[in-house]
C-alpha cells in the first residue's frame, strides 16, 4: 500500500493543501495595516486601515480609555450612540453629524479673530501639520500641546508674552529651522 516512489507526488500535492489552509487562516484571522520601519530602527506600532472612535477621559489621576471600531461613509446613514460609566458618572456619546473628508482650516477674521499656532509634529509613525487655538490643548497620540493654556504644565506649552512666544517642554525636542530659497530657471 505504501509506495515510496509516489512520496514526492504526495508531498507536492500536500504542499498545495498547506498553502490553501494558510491562506484561509490568514484571510479570517489577520487584519490590514501599515507598519513604518525606518532604516536601522525597530517598530512595534501598526496603523490600521480600520476607523476607530477613541475617547480618553482624564480626571485627576484616573484615566478611562474607550475604543470602538466604526465605519463612517456618506452613502449610508451612520447613527452612533453609546453610554460610558466612569467613576460613577454616566457619559452619553452620540454622533451629531458625519462630515466626509473633513479637515482643519484657518479662516481669517480680523474683528472676532484669535491667535492660532501652526506646527509640524512627528511621532515616528505619522507626520502632519496641526493647529492649536489660543487657550486650547491639542491631543496628538497621547502627547498634549497647549497654546497659552497655563492650567496644565505636564505637556508641551507655548506661552504668548508681550514680545515673543516661549516654548516649554519637559521632554527632549528637535527643532528644525527651515529656509525658503528662491530658484529661478
Amino acid at each position: 500500500m505504501l509506495n515510496f516512489k509516489k512520496l514526492p507526488i504526495f508531498l507536492f500535492h500536500f504542499a498545495f493543501v498547506l498553502i490553501i489552509a494558510g491562506a484561509a487562516i490568514t484571510r479570517f484571522v489577520s487584519f490590514e495595516g501599515i507598519m513604518h520601519i525606518r532604516v536601522g530602527q525597530i517598530s512595534n506600532a501598526i496603523t490600521s486601515y480600520s476607523t476607530y472612535l477613541n475617547i480618553n477621559i482624564i480626571e485627576n489621576d484616573y484615566k478611562y480609555e474607550y475604543s470602538k471600531p466604526l465605519e463612517f461613509n456618506s452613502l449610508k446613514n451612520t447613527d452612533f450612540s453609546d453610554e460610558l460609566n466612569f467613576r460613577g458618572k454616566k457619559y452619553t456619546i452620540k454622533l451629531k453629524e458625519y462630515i466626509p473628508n473633513a479637515g482643519e482650516s484657518i479662516i481669517a477674521d480680523s474683528v472676532n479673530g484669535y491667535s492660532i499656532i501652526s506646527f509640524m509634529y512627528s511621532d515616528g509613525n505619522y507626520t502632519g501639520n496641526y493647529y492649536v487655538k489660543e487657550g486650547n490643548i491639542k491631543n496628538l497620540s497621547s502627547t498634549f500641546i497647549a497654546f497659552d493654556n497655563r492650567k496644565h504644565n505636564n505637556m508641551f506649552s507655548i506661552i504668548k508674552t508681550d514680545t515673543a512666544y516661549v516654548f516649554y517642554s519637559a521632554y527632549p525636542v528637535i527643532i528644525c529651522k527651515w529656509q525658503t530659497i528662491k530658484v529661478e530657471f
